[in-house]
């Protein structure tokens, strides 16, 4: 089975899929390695049991999705499934066909086949001809369903909580036109618009001809249409026994980052040329919301007493406008810190969360992110809405505690609840699908409701799932109220 890159910089190449399976991520001991924006460290593993290939995410920052449907626990494929890792995009089996479709014996992508019928049963003469079908008739939208399998057809044939899958159709056009029957005057109105559009095309080279003696007024244009935005950052602090150095830079579209902490031996150097459009909007929001191009620059303070000297310098240019602003020992203004904790929200949407952090902030981050996951799932009884929130601060724990050599006892412990609290939610959210259905049988609407609504405080409101119960609860809703 292969793996098909559809865009980033690996477009058009393939991998091959082998048992038991691969891991995919950003580090380099990642079966697949993706240098690309929203992918984590380990974001996700793709595993075959002997019988079928399944998807598992791995407690990813920016989630996965299969055929545009973001995954909660393990997902079965199928070949022309379209994989979804942050913003790299890849293709199950089959770099152009579907779900539901199978390659045609040209290699195009055609109709899935029918099965063949059972055993002991004729198959139908083709030769034969049958009457067409009648039209089904049209239900009433806001008619409750009879049949219980048809309330969850619609997702997943009955599991609540699986993908959907789309069905394509192809519509194809039969109408041609012919010139014979064109009216006699669309014949005399033919020449009559050439000669218009060669006057038009005239007229419009002798304006440009004009316009080009006043090159400095349209450069100009340009300019203000097309206003800039630059941000130059770096952080720099040298002690008795180390340097650290971190640099951001954002100009043309393009963001580079750059970190050096010679005690602990970490490099790093990263660019992105074509930055994440909506992540590139937010930074400019964050800066626009600020009052950093009003700032004057201070005195510089003095070396401080235990001989550290760390400094701060942040440029900005927008709107045709720059400010550059430089701190010494000492604390910034507030518009200073804002547009610093843009920029660290800008590095965590690209995959890189802990590339502007010393191994002090680290560990301090570490920590308190693992005390915060085990508050929330020692009180998952009384909100099973903190199970979600618990595991994706425990993953984001392991991903800082894994930087330390050698790692401490709260990666394994991290590492254990992490699978615990992801297994105690997937069975939740089988209870209440099972219960939902059947309480529909039972035609007990007020407590299918209720354990709707207990779904949708489980999961994340953006997600599929969360749609779904949505839909059957005010349908629900709809049963009681008759």
């Amino acid at each position: 089975m292969n793996l098909y890159f559809t865009n980033g910089p690996r477009e058009g190449e393939s991998v091959l899929l082998q048992p038991p399976g691969v891991c995919i991520g950003r580090e380099s001991d990642n079966d697949i390695q993706l240098l690309v924006a929203g992918v984590s460290r380990y974001h996700a593993k793709i595993s075959f049991d002997g019988m079928k290939w399944s998807i598992i995410d791995l407690g990813s920052t920016n989630g996965t999705k299969v055929n545009g449907v973001r995954i909660g626990e393990e997902t079965a494929l199928r070949p022309g499934d379209l994989l979804v890792l942050g913003d790299q995009a890849l293709r199950f089996g089959d770099p152009v066909a579907g779900p539901g479709k199978e390659k045609k014996s040209d290699g195009t992508p055609g109709p899935a086949v029918s099965a063949a019928p059972p055993p002991g049963k004729n198959a139908p003469d083709e030769t034969v001809n049958r009457p067409a079908p009648e039209p089904a008739a049209k239900k009433n939208p806001q008619e409750f369903p009879r049949d219980p399998k048809n309330v969850f057809a619609k997702v997943s044939g009955g599991n609540l909580f699986g993908k959907k899958e789309s069905a394509q159709k192809n519509a194809s056009a039969d109408s041609s036109s012919d010139p014979e029957n064109k009216p006699k005057h669309l014949r005399f109105f033919f020449p009559v618009l050439v000669i218009s559009l060669a006057v038009i095309v005239i007229c419009f080279f002798v304006r440009v001809n004009f316009l080009s003696k006043e090159p400095s007024a349209s450069e100009a244009v340009v300019r203000k249409a097309k206003p800039e935005f630059i941000i130059e950052y770096e952080r720099q602090k040298v002690d008795p026994d180390n340097v650290f150095r971190f640099a951001f830079t954002l100009e043309n579209g393009s963001a580079k980052f750059v970190l050096d902490d010679l005690k602990f031996g970490r490099r790093f150097e990263k660019k992105f040329e074509n930055v994440n459009q909506k992540y590139l909007k937010e930074l400019e929001e964050s800066v626009r919301e600020t009052e950093f191009m009003k700032l004057k620059q201070e005195p510089l303070a003095a070396l401080a007493t235990d001989k550290t000297d760390e400094r701060r310098k942040l440029t900005v240019l927008i709107d045709n406008k720059q400010n550059s602003i430089t701190v010494r020992n000492a604390y910034a203004q507030s518009s200073f810190e804002a547009i610093e904790r843009a920029i660290d929200r800008f590095a965590d949407s690209n995959g890189i969360s802990s590339v502007a952090m010393n191994v002090e902030e680290m560990r301090k981050y570490a920590f308190e992110t693992f005390r915060k996951a085990e508050d929330l799932f020692n009180n998952y009884e009384a909100k099973p809405e903190n199970l979600r929130e618990a595991i994706s601060r425990y993953n984001l724990a392991m991903e800082f505690f894994e930087q330390f050599v050698p790692r401490p006892k709260e990666w394994d412990i991290a590492r254990k609840r992490s699978a615990e609290a992801k297994e105690i939610y997937a069975r939740k959210l089988k209870d209440i699908e099972f219960n939902i259905q059947r309480y529909y049988k039972l035609k007990q609407w007020a407590n299918a409701s209720a354990e709707c609504q207990k779904g949708m405080d489980m999961v994340q409101q953006d997600s599929k799932v969360y749609q779904n119960l949505k839909k059957y609860k005010l349908t629900f809703d709809r049963q009681m109220r008759k």
